[in-house]
């Protein structure tokens, strides 16, 4: 028995001091220190955190599931110059991790504007047991205790490492770490623990009810025992590791979204027009609510042109308080000057109607001129058409919609009056020779509103007519009148005849006195009374005279010592024209004889001269 035992412990003096950790996949060697190397690692501190931040997030209490307790098989090699060559066979260490550490603090939710912060902390600790089979001693004694007396110093090293998710919006960082006053965990454990104190500060506005910061935790765990019979010192065993992210409740804010308004003096303000949209804190899309938005700011008043300042309040409820957002919008109002004006027109039979002749100007709303358009204009009643050819009055109207859709329009009145356009004409009749002159056929013309129209006028046409007067003929002409309108002719007809035979005889002779008793019975006719004949085609003529009135005085007129009396008589013939009183002197023409006068006497008396053509070779 003791030579088995000393071979065991001879062959163990030929091993290096070291200490080996192993489990099924994983071998890490440890050296073992020496005396010097322990006591360093007795002055450093009994608790490391080692913190990463880099981001933000969101804390909730998640629970990860529980890893099973896992056992570390160790073996130790001892150098023979440790005291009391103590063996201990196989010792386990069983670890103890609560996965349900969450996130600590006082307020429930990360407020929403920029600027606010939240603290709270992380309470870590991790437990392990040190599991001692029953050892067994060089000399054949057994403890009978999984104790082991003496002096433990045991440290587990914590790593958390945090990560936020967002860095642009939410600062994330670890303030101050505490540990307990007793790191020193009870005989036959090893543990620590470390408190993580962090705060989170948002740097902007999000869309998001939770912050998620992700975090890993890493940890080994050191072993020193000191007692009578052993020093020992075990560090760097297997690490471990777990991850978890931290769910933070942030609260959340509704968003209503306004815009701004121009409406003008003819439209009514309703504040719905002027909600955009929202959402809600769950972020669902808001709709017009008239039980949860209201409106307050200035009254706007359509009658008076300005800006009207207006604020859309949103109320909600969040962790069972009352809460409020806001927009602001301005609606300004403007004076409507849509606006249109237009006249009465008046047109003639066969004019053509154009609703552009009634239209003066129309403005728009904003007051801007507008040029004509077909759609500023109708007909009322049931018409469709204005009836140009029959004289009456039609309805018309001219308007545009305003601002409000409504009709600002104008009724005008559209008169059609009866076209007076006339041409009167009248025939004429003229000598062969003559020249013929146009106007003396025109009477009058009218234009369509009855005023005259002068022959000079170049509305007047006479369509080329002309009028042969070398020879006798009658010519058909008709003349036109070219009305604005309409058109009026006239015909008529210009007769060309031969010129007929004229006499031309003073309107009153004096014969002269006669004395009675005295010897000169006879007055004879005075050449200066001229007698004209004019036989202008050179028929022939017979001139022949007789006395009207007075017939007494018939007695004493005679011609050729032929009595006149009342009955007709020659004077004398002839062909071509003739001045009778220069040829005919005295008694070849008439005269007057008071040679049977007995008593005295004055005589007037009216003389008809006539003058036929002469029928001299009309029988031959």
């Amino acid at each position: 028995m003791l030579k088995k035992l000393f071979l065991i412990i001879m062959i163990g003096l030929l091993l290096q001091p070291n200490i080996y950790l192993a489990n099924a996949s994983t071998l890490e060697k440890t050296t073992v220190l020496n005396e010097q190397e322990q006591q360093e690692v007795e002055n450093k501190d009994e608790s490391q955190a080692k913190t990463s931040l880099t981001d933000y997030g969101k804390t909730i209490n998640n629970k990860a599931e529980k890893p099973s307790t896992r056992a570390i098989e160790w073996t130790e090699e001892f150098d023979w110059s440790i005291q009391g060559f103590n063996l201990y066979a196989k010792p386990w260490l069983n670890y103890e991790y609560n996965q349900d550490i969450t996130f600590q603090t006082k307020d429930a939710t990360l407020g929403l504007n920029v600027g606010d912060t939240l603290e709270g902390y992380v309470d870590l600790s991790l437990t392990a047991i040190v599991d001692h089979k029953q050892a067994t001693m060089f000399y054949g004694n057994k403890f009978m205790s999984d104790k082991i007396p003496g002096m433990y110093h045991n440290n587990v090293e914590f790593n958390f490492n945090l990560k936020a998710a967002d860095s642009s919006a939410f600062e994330v960082k670890v303030v101050n770490v505490d540990f307990p006053d007793n790191v020193n965990p009870p005989s036959n454990t090893i543990g620590n623990k470390a408190k993580f104190y962090i705060k989170i500060k948002r740097l902007k506005k999000t869309v998001g009810k939770e912050l998620e910061i992700p975090t890993k935790l890493t940890w080994k765990t050191s072993y020193y025992l000191q007692n009578g019979l052993t020093e020992h010192y075990i560090r760097n065993w297997q690490g471990y590791s777990y991850d978890k992210t931290y769910k933070i409740p942030l609260e959340t804010e509704p968003t209503i979204e306004t815009k701004d308004s121009v409406l003008y003096s003819t439209q009514s303000y309703n504040p719905k027009n002027n909600f955009v949209g929202g959402t809600d804190i769950d972020y669902n899309a808001l709709k017009w609510d008239e039980k949860t938005m209201k409106v307050s700011g200035d009254v706007v008043d359509m009658t008076k042109p300005g800006d009207y300042k207006q604020r859309l309040t949103y109320t909600y409820v969040f962790q069972g308080k009352n809460k409020t957002v806001t927009s602001d919008y301005v609606v300004t109002v403007k004076e409507d000057k849509t606006d249109i004006k237009a006249i009465n027109t008046t047109y003639y039979q066969g004019d053509t109607f154009d609703f552009k002749n009634g239209f003066v100007a129309a403005w728009d709303k904003d007051g801007n001129e507008l040029p004509f358009n077909e759609e500023f204009a109708w007909i009322g009643g049931e018409a469709t058409t204005v009836d140009m050819n029959t004289p009456g009055v039609t309805s018309v109207f001219y308007g545009l919609k305003n601002a409000d859709n409504d009709l600002a329009y104008r009724n005008q009145t559209v008169t059609v009056l009866k076209d007076q356009s006339s041409l009167k004409t009248k025939p004429s009749t003229i000598y062969v020779g003559d020249s013929w002159i146009k106007k003396d056929n025109f009477v009058s013309a009218t234009d369509m509103a009855g005023e005259p129209v002068e022959w000079a006028s170049s509305a007047i046409s006479t369509n080329g007519s002309k009028v042969d007067t070398s020879k006798p003929g009658t010519y058909k002409i008709t003349y036109t009148y070219k009305g604005k309108f309409k058109s009026v002719d006239s015909t008529f007809t210009v007769d060309v005849i031969e010129r007929p035979l004229e006499i031309s005889v003073p309107d009153v002779v004096d014969f002269g006195k006669y004395s009675l008793g005295t010897r000169k019975t006879k007055l004879y006719w005075d050449d200066k009374n001229t007698i004209t004949i004019t036989d202008s085609a050179k028929k022939g003529w017979e001139l022949s005279v007789q006395v009207k009135t007075n017939t007494d005085f018939s007695n004493y007129v005679y011609h050729q010592e032929q009595l006149v009396g009342t009955e007709r008589i020659v004077i004398d013939e002839g062909k071509g024209t003739k001045v009778v009183s220069d040829e005919l002197l005295n008694e070849e023409l008439i005269y007057i004889d008071y040679a049977d006068a007995k008593s005295l006497r004055t005589d007037n008396a009216t003389f008809e001269w006539n003058i036929t053509p002469s029928i001299k070779g009309v029988s031959e």
